[in-house]
């Protein structure tokens, strides 16, 4: 039998939904509050469910099926909905229509254990947040003190995707940023396995996507999608100037490190869930997927700009075209080829790749040069060097 369950935002119905029983996708959809919705607006049944499938933990994660026997369900959909939808980014969560629940129940800010709730035909519910963690790299959220953390586990044997949240996280305090997450490596015989971070949302600060923010509103055929974005900041109060400054930031800063993975969900900004009103630009986080973790040899700069990305953009070197501060990344606080190279190997990455990485990054260090003097950057300007 199909599931009915409540979409609530804390305590407001937000939507009434049919789940199904099989897949765990969503068949039925009736928006109730929809300023309360994840896209601030009413939302179609396609556009529900695709909130629904990114909510959840991707099928491509690895041994993501051992930990679906373990909690007794065969997709991750069902086990999103085993979990309330709960998570430690905003404060949505679904109550199926068999159980009489509220957000001081359920919420993992008032509730650091995980709490099962049972309804009468026997289903068991959990509150657990780790069915709602998403993306390709293992992770788990733990909760130490008085705070929640997030435990990610690197996809390379050297730990590298890691030790580049380490890397980002230097370059910021070289540039006097202060607008990111920080990252603690953990080590295994002396062997980067994982990095630890705070939770930068809490019960009056949650996450809403760029996607989100995104999909809000009609795309304009006469702005680029960055442009676009800016423009949706500054609707909902945020000053343009900071925002302006705070993307050219990101996107000059994610050029430097090569991160292959900006997509509308590792950006957007942070709301009061109360109010409904936009605090701030979330700060920079996520950049595992840079600094040629995937690459083992000595890179042209053509092969750099070709490299495809998850952004505004599907390629390098289309980003840097979005840019109206150039000098905003300061080029002389930046870690040096040899300094990079140190770093890497004092994380545990041996010479070689060290060297690999530090002299890739060189090249991009030099394009960023040649980007701030005026030159435009693309595979053909670049081909002769």
């Amino acid at each position: 039998m199909n599931m009915i369950a409540m979409l609530f935002h804390k305590n407001i119905p937000t939507a009434t939904m049919e789940i199904s029983e099989d897949s765990g996708a969503i068949l039925r959809i009736k928006c109730h509050s929809p300023e309360h919705m994840p896209f601030l607006r009413e939302m179609s049944l396609k556009e529900i469910n695709f909130w629904w499938k990114h909510r959840a933990v991707p099928d491509s994660r690895k041994d993501i099926r051992k930990y679906l026997k373990e909690e007794g369900v065969d997709n991750t959909l069902k086990l999103l909905s085993k979990n309330l939808a709960l998570s430690l980014s905003d404060c949505y969560w679904v109550c199926p229509g068999s159980l009489n629940l509220n957000w001081e129940k359920v919420n993992l800010y008032y509730n650091s254990e995980n709490i099962t709730f049972s309804d009468s035909d026997g289903n068991m519910f959990s509150n657990n947040p780790n069915g709602s963690l998403n993306g390709n790299m293992e992770k788990e959220a733990f909760h130490e003190g008085s705070n929640w953390n997030l435990r990610k586990y690197s996809e390379t044997s050297g730990g590298e995707q890691c030790i580049n949240e380490k890397f980002s996280n230097w370059i910021h305090e070289r540039q006097g940023f202060l607008q990111y997450v920080k990252y603690e490596l953990e080590f295994q015989s002396d062997r980067c396995v994982s990095c630890v971070c705070p939770f930068f949302t809490g019960e009056k600060v949650e996450f809403i996507t760029a996607y989100c923010l995104a999909e809000s509103k009609k795309q304009r055929q006469d702005v680029s999608n960055f442009e676009q974005y800016i423009e949706l900041c500054t609707s909902l109060g945020l000053q343009e100037t900071e925002v302006r400054n705070f993307m050219d930031y990101m996107v000059l800063f994610d050029f430097i490190i090569t991160n292959t993975d900006r997509h509308y969900q590792n950006f957007g900004i942070l709301r009061n869930p109360d109010n409904l009103k936009a605090i701030s630009l979330a700060p920079v986080f996520d950049c595992g997927n840079s600094m040629f973790y995937k690459n083992d040899y000595r890179m042209t700069a053509p092969e750099i700009l070709n490299l495809e990305i998850a952004s505004m953009a599907k390629r390098e070197e289309k980003m840097p075209e979005f840019i109206t501060n150039r000098s905003i990344l300061n080029i002389e606080l930046l870690p040096s080829k040899e300094e990079t190279k140190r770093f890497y190997m004092e994380n545990g990455i041996g010479e070689p790749k060290a060297e690999i990485i530090s002299e890739n990054y060189q090249t991009k260090i030099d394009m960023l040069s040649r980007f701030q003097a005026g030159q435009k950057i693309s595979r053909y300007t670049v081909r002769d060097w």
